[in-house]
């Protein structure tokens, strides 16, 4: 009996039907999760729990892809996704387009933070993304 583990690739609404359950389900450094494109409405941030694993839409360098894939954090102010749990350099995201991401913060103010985030952070690394302002 061998002890290699099969990839998979975790289809979301088609296998699970949240983004976080398919992140829940995926084994770290196999898995990638793949979501179709819609609006993705979040009560809480996408956490990747420390998982080694590529978190894509459909077709992330399809600029009509990542348009339609849509992560919306509905202006709640927590973090759309999270990788904070020990995340490294082969866990990748990409192909979204991330809108109401932010409570109300001015540009400058999310500059700051972002810059302070990427000294601290180590995790997620290849990140391709499409972030919209405002709505």
């Amino acid at each position: 009996m061998s002890d290699t583990v099969k990839a998979a690739t975790i289809h979301v609404p088609a296998d699970q039907p949240t983004i976080q359950a398919g992140i829940d389900a995926a084994v770290s450094g196999v898995d990638e999760v793949v979501v179709a494109p819609g609006t993705y409405v979040l009560a809480q941030s996408i956490d990747l729990l420390g998982k080694t694993i590529s978190l894509r839409s459909t077709g992330p360098n399809d600029p009509n892809v990542v348009a339609a894939t849509i992560l919306d954090g509905q202006n709640n102010g927590f973090h759309v996704v999270q990788c904070v749990s020990g995340e490294g350099v082969n866990t990748v995201i990409s192909g979204f387009t991330i809108t109401r991401w932010l409570d109300n913060w001015r540009e400058s103010q999310w500059a700051q933070r972002r810059d302070v985030q990427r000294q601290q952070q180590s995790a997620c690394h290849r990140l391709r993304l499409r972030l919209q302002w405002g709505q």
